[in-house]
């Protein structure tokens, strides 16, 4: 598997198992989010009928439609990644199982197997797991079904224990700043920063190389910080106030933004402690020397535990603004501007 970066021995439990005389009916790859699990289903996908009897060639007509969402054998449900287009986004319901499970009732179409690859697994109804699993437990011959979920502890134990699971770790940043150094005309500073936004997963770092738009929301976002955190309360009420309207509608992104927080005041806790070399934002170097200087190492910290405990606040659905405004009021002033 060519594409994957890192997790080198799960790609070795994937690869002997296709090769082996028993294909897998069934595979559970668990793992966060953008570190290479749908890449790694669609080239097993492509090995399994590709026309090579060595490996996933990538350059054969089977291999390329699958590689384009275009395989009439190869099915994606769910949220898909940034390559597939999709329209079966958010939960997956029974239905979609009903249809897929009259699909591989069927001979293949134009390959060797028929693969289905189900996205965010976590989100399949207790009814749509249910009927799976009559599948899972009774599969046709030529159809290999991929799992993918974050956490297999969201899904129903009969599900997990019918699959062959396969866990995918965070990645070491230093190899994805290797491979974007490698792969992709970016210099050895905007790599390493990349690298270390990531927080080990590869698939972010290389869609932030490829996609301007995600280079351009993240510098926005932390521009938006700067001002916050200078600003005055009402400023910082503004801010609320926006978040909580943005949260009612993509929680998602919200929970990205306070992550970058976070990133944003572990990099003022590094400059304080004297450990500036692991920063990751060093283009703002200045602004974090300058913002260091005006607090106290506890002051850091209790802006820290404050947006972890926003965070939890809002996983367990408290009031967006409440939890948010509680956030911004308890941010330090900053009283004086750098020059």
């Amino acid at each position: 598997m060519k594409q994957i970066v890192g997790n080198d021995s799960s790609i070795s439990i994937i690869n002997s198992s296709a090769r082996s005389n028993s294909i897998p009916h069934a595979y559970l790859f668990e793992g966060p989010t953008h570190v290479g699990k749908m890449t790694a289903a669609k080239e097993l996908a492509m090995f399994l009928n590709c026309n090579s009897t060595v490996e996933a060639c990538s350059n054969c007509v089977q291999c390329k439609r699958i590689m384009n969402g275009t395989h009439a054998d190869v099915e994606f449900i769910g949220l898909s990644d940034n390559n597939i287009s999709s329209s079966n986004q958010g939960v997956v319901t029974i239905e979609q199982i009903r249809n897929i499970q009259k699909k591989i009732a069927l001979s293949p179409f134009e390959g060797k197997y028929r693969v289905i690859i189900i996205a965010e697994a976590e989100n399949l109804t207790l009814e749509a797991s249910n009927c799976l699993l009559k599948t899972l437990e009774d599969p046709p011959e030529g159809v290999v079904i991929v799992l993918l979920t974050v956490n297999s502890s969201n899904l129903l134990s009969t599900v997990v224990s019918r699959c062959l699971l396969v866990q995918f770790k965070p990645v070491n940043t230093n190899l994805i700043k290797s491979y974007l150094v490698d792969n992709y005309s970016v210099s050895e500073k905007e790599a390493f920063e990349l690298s270390r936004l990531s927080k080990g997963s590869p698939g972010w770092a290389i869609n932030a190389v490829c996609n301007t738009e995600v280079r351009d929301r993240f510098n926005k976002i932390v521009e938006k910080i700067d001002v916050t955190i200078k600003g005055d309360l009402e400023l910082r009420f503004e801010y609320a106030d926006d978040i909580a309207q943005m949260f009612r509608k993509e929680k998602k992104l919200v929970k990205d933004e306070l992550h970058f927080w976070l990133n944003y005041w572990r990099d003022i806790l590094l400059i304080k402690v004297g450990a500036s070399e692991l920063v990751i934002h060093n283009s703002r170097l200045e602004t974090f020397n300058f913002l260091s200087s005006q607090m106290t190492v506890d002051i850091i910290f209790s802006v820290i535990k404050k947006l972890l405990e926003t965070l939890d606040l809002l996983d367990r659905n408290i009031n967006p603004n409440l939890a948010i405004e509680q956030f911004v009021i308890s941010l330090p002033e900053i009283n004086i501007k750098p020059s």
